[in-house]
């Protein structure tokens, strides 16, 4: 319980004042509130807290509180430094690999800087030597398949953990298992004509089991021949070229130890020695246009070829195939000429002569030979009557 004295001594105003703290503090606690100034208070921080929510949302949507867009990256390296020789050597390519979660830079004169934005660190490597066979400026850095991998639209990638770079005289290097490697060195695929080839002309490719070299074939270049041990294109003579059927390559297969080449001219075979010599070896087969080929591992290559029938039509096929690159290729089918009026409704009579079938009718008559299914038009106008011999080997039509 609190005492105020009484002091007579005092001034009015005292004595005033006095008596008031006095009366106060005999008052209850709800009676000595004055509710209107709490109200007040309270919305006042009402207010408060709003207007501070709306600021922090509005300020949010508008990205107010959000970290610059662009902003420099330190690196604190003392020695060697990104920013070092940027007059002489400027930054060429740039692409961010997940996998390890590295930035990478390329920097002219060879060199790839590598930064990690979590730990914040600087690293660099020089991928290739100075006497490698290939350009050290790469222009191009790509991770994986190039498509953002944490994309929803993004395909499965098979390669999603390769760093892939293009020099700047075209070669292709990776990076994988924290290995640098050459796949295409810088020296270019120099055509028949002369001038290096383009994508654009390359038809056809097939690699040898061994993975060493790989041959390309041309729209009108004739072919290619590169050394994946030695990351270079192999000098191919124009003698060579003259010895292939057509400059124009459409089928590529590898066969026992050979390249196939098949031609619009026909087939041909390219063999390569230890020491990395070509040399093509002729096929003795019937010329036409290769138009497909198939090389059984085990087994048989498989040709099939269009040329001009007899006729001069060009649509006639020829199959066969061979069991071993010198045997002579067995024949199934070997066509010779077309007949629209060859057709089942122009035919009412058929003979076996043993390794032939003659048949006859409104269309003439004709022979097919069983072994290299072809046919052959023996009698132009139509027959009307028909008299087999009593051996059965002819008959006799008018």
């Amino acid at each position: 319980m609190k005492t105020l004295w009484h002091h007579p001594d005092r001034a009015p105003e005292a004595q005033v004042r006095g008596h008031l703290y006095k009366r106060a503090w005999q008052l209850r606690l709800r009676e000595r509130t004055d509710i209107v100034l709490i109200v007040g208070i309270t919305a006042a921080l009402l207010t408060g807290l709003l207007l501070l929510f709306v600021t922090v949302f509005v300020g949010d949507r508008m990205g107010l509180f959000d970290a610059p867009l662009v902003q420099p990256v330190r690196d604190n390296r003392i020695l060697v430094n990104v920013r070092d020789q940027l007059d002489r050597n400027p930054l060429l390519a740039a692409v961010t690999h997940l996998p390890d979660q590295q930035l990478y830079i390329a920097q002219a004169g060879g060199i790839i800087h590598q930064y990690n934005p979590r730990t914040r660190l600087w690293s660099e490597e020089a991928p290739f030597a100075a006497g490698a066979p290939i350009n050290r400026d790469f222009v191009m850095l790509r991770s994986g398949c190039g498509a953002d991998p944490l994309s929803s639209r993004a395909t499965s990638c098979p390669d999603a953990d390769v760093l892939w770079g293009v020099t700047r005289a075209g070669g292709l290097v990776r990076k994988q298992n924290d290995q640098w490697e050459i796949l295409l060195a810088d020296t270019a695929f120099i055509g028949a004509q002369g001038s290096p080839v383009t994508t654009e002309q390359l038809t056809t490719a097939v690699l040898s089991p061994d993975k060493r070299w790989l041959l390309l074939g041309t729209r009108d270049a004739g072919i290619g021949i590169y050394d994946n041990n030695a990351h270079r294109w192999r000098t191919l003579s124009q003698n060579l070229y003259a010895q292939l059927p057509a400059l124009q390559i459409d089928h590529l297969r590898w066969w026992q130890g050979r390249f196939w080449i098949g031609t619009p001219n026909g087939l041909t075979s390219l063999q390569i020695d230890d020491s990395g010599q070509p040399e093509l070896l002729p096929v003795e087969i019937a010329p036409g246009a290769v138009i497909d080929l198939d090389a059984e591992p085990e087994g048989a290559l498989w040709v099939l070829m269009h040329y001009p029938c007899a006729a001069g039509d060009d649509a006639c096929l020829w199959l066969g195939k061979l069991a071993t690159p010198e045997a002579t290729p067995t024949v199934l089918l070997h066509e010779r000429n077309l007949y629209a009026d060859l057709s089942l409704a122009n035919l009412h009579f058929a003979q076996d002569w043993g390794a032939q079938l003659a048949v006859a009718g409104r269309a003439g008559i004709y022979a097919y030979a069983l072994h290299e299914h072809n046919w052959q038009q023996v009698f132009e106008q139509p027959i009307s009557a028909l008299l087999p011999t009593a051996n059965e080997n002819g008959f006799y039509f008018g």
